[in-house]
């Protein structure tokens, strides 16, 4: 499945009000297949491979963790049977209200077993969400700004990783759904998808994107 179909799938349990703990399979798999994409890799041979998700074009064996929260409460579990088998960790936040995909955490997994904890059974180990925003604050990973247009005192950016950011005078919105919808009305783009349903905020700034370059 690809990584479209699953933000579509994502997207309607999120209408439906599906509670967040119920969406870990999707979003365990996005995270895998968006990992994959971003660097320029595949997924593991198999399902459920010991120690890693991803292989990257390099080569390298990735461990991808994926999860929904920002705001620091969340653990991510390592085995330490097969941690020796991972060359790089990735950490993936999906954010379900905008259905957008960032990698929050990049690293070789000797950097990353600096940050981990064994959990007290001594069978895994723990990675804190809270020391990962730490120190991603001090370490902020560069946006590649691949698209960026301008309509009254906003500007619409579409980031190297499909991630659409909304600016009013300079200064970042959110949530950005809501305003873009306002957007597109004005501008008379259709808010709806072709199944009659809300466009995900990265389908919507897209089509605002497209035309606001087309004019």
């Amino acid at each position: 499945m690809s990584s479209s179909n699953l933000l579509c799938w994502l997207e309607q349990e999120t209408n439906w009000g599906t509670n967040r703990g119920e969406l870990t399979f999707i979003t365990g798999r996005l995270g895998e297949l968006y990992t994959a994409i971003m660097t320029n890799g595949e997924m593991a041979s198999k399902t459920n491979q010991e120690g890693y998700d991803v292989v990257s074009e390099q080569g390298e064996h990735i461990s991808v963790k994926s999860t929904t929260s920002n705001k620091g409460t969340h653990h991510f579990r390592f085995n330490k049977t097969t941690l020796n088998k991972v060359d790089r960790v990735v950490i993936v936040y999906i954010n379900v209200e905008e259905l957008t995909i960032q990698i929050i955490y990049d690293a070789p997994i000797e950097e990353a077993k600096q940050l981990m904890v064994e959990t007290s059974d001594g069978s895994q180990y723990n990675l804190s969400q809270s020391k990962l925003l730490t120190k991603s604050k001090s370490n902020k990973i560069k946006k590649v700004v691949m698209d960026d247009v301008h309509y009254e005192l906003f500007t619409i950016q579409k980031l190297e990783s499909g991630t659409i950011v909304l600016l009013e005078n300079g200064k970042e919105v959110t949530p950005v759904k809501p305003v873009l919808r306002k957007i597109a009305q004005k501008m008379g783009v259709d808010i709806n998808n072709g199944n009659g349903n809300l466009k995900t905020t990265r389908g919507l700034g897209n089509d605002i994107i497209k035309q606001l370059k087309n004019n």
